[in-house]
């Protein structure tokens, strides 16, 4: 399992955002150069002041990174970061902590309201940079009156706990926030605003990143409305309050935004972790294997997830043991493809690798999926999408090697920010003897998942050992799982075989 941790933990460090400021973001004189076309330059002498704010899980070393470039033009530098999160390397740095759980409070309220503050307090020849990542949106709560903040926090459980996807999520926050869905903007008189932004959501959706508040709404026809959304996961409907019926139920009058006065650049995502975690797998030459991009946008519910990865990696594995396609392999193969939603290109990617590894001396292939699942709470445990996802894969990886041949399969599901629900852990590793030892333990695996208790499942079953443990990363790019797939037939050590990726 040490070289699925070093590949998880390769992805994690190329997203780290002080890497990605120092990589992309320099000053010559008094430019601050944001990109490396120069498309974006920003010249600190055309400005009055700077203000900097920002809120996320991963802000708090962007932001000691940009003020060490703005120096003394800097005024003043806000921050709404998660509870525990370190101090300051800078005094330059104002920080408030709040939002338990990832669930707003009254902390990160406060927090809201002083960022507001400072961004009404821009003049129009003031610069005003705003640092965003994954966790902005409960780092950043200020609901529209007359919804309390209780209110916004139970409806925000609600739906969490009823299985409402990110992309939902946000949706419905945006409809009951005065700063989300481009709202920060509108309390702006600076002309010029640019956003830097590490993203946590599937396809990099601006409207959806801490559910866009430099972003104008770009509504379309096959958008759910935040009504429609809240009534699919809570119903009665009635259940909610009054105000919140009310709010929800109104329409959206657009606000008076001027794009031209916003810069939005996306400074990192899953792919960049997606694509390190492969270079390292490549470049390993005690442990070769094929590393296998096949997509950033995996989604679902985790343990259906789990379930159909397990299946293809057993036929992945079958492949390898054959050194063919078959027609029943192909047609398994193709069916789970499209059942995990993956990309068109994916099948010719996977095709391609199983038929190197039959005929390099590669020690089998590494899969690897980047993407955020979803849990629907129905028992009384304590886990997170990670560690479901982890332990229904070990489950069918257990109920195939039952029924079928063995072989050695290794999962790792893990979120890139070292949070996994409200634990300690970033997710788990799990692999085909995973659910048999728990078994000779007297544990019942399928108990726990029912309860939705994969953290204490992971906790005892060898001591913790299957934990994915990194603490907090300050970075966050949603989840990564990495399959790695032994070859029946291991042969001798490979040097630089290729990888391939979508």
């Amino acid at each position: 399992m040490d070289l699925v941790r070093k590949i998880f933990l390769n992805g994690v460090e190329a997203v780290h955002p002080r890497y990605l400021i120092r990589s992309q973001i320099t000053r010559v004189e008094s430019t601050i150069i944001l990109n490396k076309d120069r498309k974006q330059d920003v010249d600190l002498n055309n400005f009055g002041s700077v203000y900097v704010v920002g809120f996320g899980k991963a802000v708090l070393p962007m932001a000691e990174e940009l003020v060490g470039l703005i120096g003394n033009k800097l005024r003043s530098c806000v921050l709404s970061l998660p509870v525990n999160s370190r101090p300051s390397q800078d005094p330059r740095i104002e920080i408030h902590r709040g939002a338990k759980s990832n669930i707003p409070d009254a902390d990160s309220f406060r927090a809201a309201k002083r960022i507001v503050q400072v961004i009404s307090s821009c003049a129009e020849n003031d610069l005003l940079l705003l640092l965003i990542s994954g966790g902005g949106s409960a780092l950043l709560p200020y609901p529209k009156p007359p919804i309390t903040l209780v209110e916004k926090s139970d409806l925000v459980k609600q739906l969490s706990r009823n299985g409402v996807d990110i992309r939902e999520m946000n949706i419905v926050r945006k409809k009951i926030s005065m700063v989300k869905g481009g709202g920060l903007l509108k309390m702006c008189r600076a002309n010029k605003i640019v956003s830097l932004i590490l993203s946590d959501v599937l396809g990099d959706d601006l409207d959806i990143i801490a559910s866009g508040p430099t972003a104008i709404q770009k509504p379309s026809e096959d958008m759910p409305t935040a009504l429609q959304i809240v009534k699919k996961y809570i119903r009665p409907f009635s259940v909610l309050s009054p105000t919140v019926q009310t709010i929800l139920q109104e329409t959206e009058e657009p606000g008076e935004v001027t794009v031209s006065q916003v810069t939005n650049l996306i400074i990192g995502n899953n792919t960049i972790a997606l694509n390190a975690a492969a270079e390292v797998v490549a470049a390993e030459t005690d442990d070769c294997y094929i590393p296998l991009i096949l997509t950033s946008v995996l989604e679902g519910e985790a343990r259906i997830i789990g379930q159909k990865i397990a299946k293809l990696s057993y036929l992945i594995a079958t492949a390898l043991r054959t050194e063919q396609i078959n027609s029943n392999l192909k047609s398994g193969i193709e069916e789970i493809v499209g059942e995990l939603k993956l990309p068109d290109a994916a099948l010719q990617v996977l095709y391609s690798g199983i038929s190197t590894a039959n005929e390099k001396e590669s020690n089998g292939i590494c899969l690897l999926f980047g993407g955020e699942t979803t849990v629907k709470v129905t028992g009384t445990g304590v886990g997170g999408r990670n560690q479901e996802l982890a332990l229904s894969a070990a489950l069918m990886l257990h109920h195939l090697e039952e029924s079928g041949q063995s072989f050695q399969v290794t999962i790792c599901s893990g979120g890139t920010d070292g949070i996994d629900g409200p634990c300690d852990a970033a997710g788990a590793i799990v692999t085909s003897e995973t659910i048999q030892l728990a078994i000779n333990n007297g544990l019942s695996p399928h108990a726990f998942l029912d309860n939705n208790d994969s953290y204490n499942f992971f906790k005892i079953v060898g001591n913790g050992q299957f934990h994915l443990i990194t603490g907090h990363t300050e970075t966050n790019v949603m989840d990564m799982v990495i399959v790695i797939i032994k070859h029946p037939k291991l042969k001798s050590q490979a040097h630089n075989i290729p990888w391939s990726n979508l």
